[in-house]
């Protein structure tokens, strides 16, 4: 029922290349203060300095791109979609790596809108611009997929691979997205083949193919080295693997040990409330998946919102439980387990 670190998911701010606000054709000082507002989660402030933007007639295409992510941080996916158009249309025939940036802002909000064609034409512009871009096949393969087009989608799977830098990462991730879905033996191939690369691989490459054949053993020994770099990713797997040792007792005391040192890492806060509930500490889940959520810019706000409508619910706080649903419902597709959710709270 619980969202877990969606290991497969883009979180696409991170994914685009920044794009540089100085040295454009106008002043952009104030979009520039917007959007720092918006990575940290302040959309007043956020909205502020784009109103002032517009008053003092700042570089109007990278203020429609702003205002085209401003509307994606209230899901107003609509509103986007017309700015993103607007930026691109100010570009006069001109490709530049921005456009490439807006484009990518583009096709996420039309996926958002459930325009899944219109995301797949959008990204397939963008491959036609950037033949060699992995993660654009991988965001297309999974388009293709979700839209009942498998072929098309295993062959942009296929395309990422060989483009990617050398090493198993990619294989990894499209392994995670398959094995979400289902695909079991499609998944496995990929696994394989990232098992049997001509590569170095790391101690946390290793620990994580380990987990994923199920040999949470040798998974744990593996990530216990790799620890030593204090990589938050390294934390969330080895904590998984200790959950699928059978010990989540333990595994809950080194997620809460590394939050007291990095209290932003939300991927950890979220598999620390998730870690939570499975041993039956509702109140404890409920704090975890709240802080994460007070993080400014920490992404991953869908799995969280969620989790913690979960929590609210085995709390029985079933009037904000029910209240937050209804809101979650407003801005995001409803999976089969979130509707089941919903009908469950409405009889509460």
């Amino acid at each position: 029922m619980f969202k877990c670190k969606s290991l497969s998911g883009l979180i696409l701010f991170g994914l685009l290349t920044a794009v540089c606000l100085t040295g454009c054709r106008g002043e952009t000082d104030n979009i520039s203060k917007a959007l720092s507002a918006l990575e940290n989660g302040n959309t007043d402030d956020a909205r502020a300095s784009l109103d002032e933007a517009v008053k003092k007639e700042e570089d109007e295409k990278l203020l429609e791109r702003a205002e085209g992510i401003y509307d994606m941080t209230q899901g107003n996916y609509e509103g986007a979609i017309d700015h993103f158009n607007k930026a691109i249309s100010l570009s006069n025939g001109y490709v530049k790596e921005e456009d490439i940036d807006i484009s990518y802002y583009l096709m996420a909000a039309k996926e958002k809108t459930g325009d899944r064609q219109g995301a797949i034409e959008t990204i397939s512009a963008i491959l036609g611009m950037r033949p060699k871009d992995y993660m654009g096949y991988f965001i297309r393969g999974r388009l293709n997929i979700e839209s009942d087009l498998y072929d098309d989608g295993i062959r942009d799977f296929n395309r990422a691979v060989d483009n990617a830098p050398e090493g198993p990462d990619m294989y990894l991730r499209i392994y995670e997205y398959l094995n979400s879905k289902g695909y079991d033996e499609a998944a496995q191939n990929y696994l394989s083949q990232a098992s049997s690369l001509d590569y170095k691989l790391t101690d946390y490459q290793k620990g994580r193919i380990a987990y994923y054949h199920g040999d949470y053993e040798a998974a744990r020994d593996y990530l216990e080295k790799a620890r030593l770099q204090d990589d938050g990713d390294v934390i969330l797997y080895l904590g998984m693997t200790y959950e699928a040792l059978g010990s989540a007792s333990f595994a809950e005391s080194l997620y809460k040990t590394y939050i007291e040192a990095h209290p932003d890492d939300v991927a950890v806060l979220n598999r620390l409330g998730i870690c939570r509930m499975a041993i039956n500490d509702f109140e404890g889940a409920r704090h975890a998946f709240e802080d994460a959520l007070d993080v400014k810019g920490g992404g991953m706000r869908q799995d969280l919102e969620f989790n913690l409508i979960v929590a609210l619910e085995k709390c029985g706080e079933f009037d904000e439980a029910r209240a937050k649903m209804d809101e979650y419902a407003k801005h995001y597709s409803l999976t089969e387990a979130e509707e089941k959710e919903k009908k469950f709270l409405s009889t509460r």
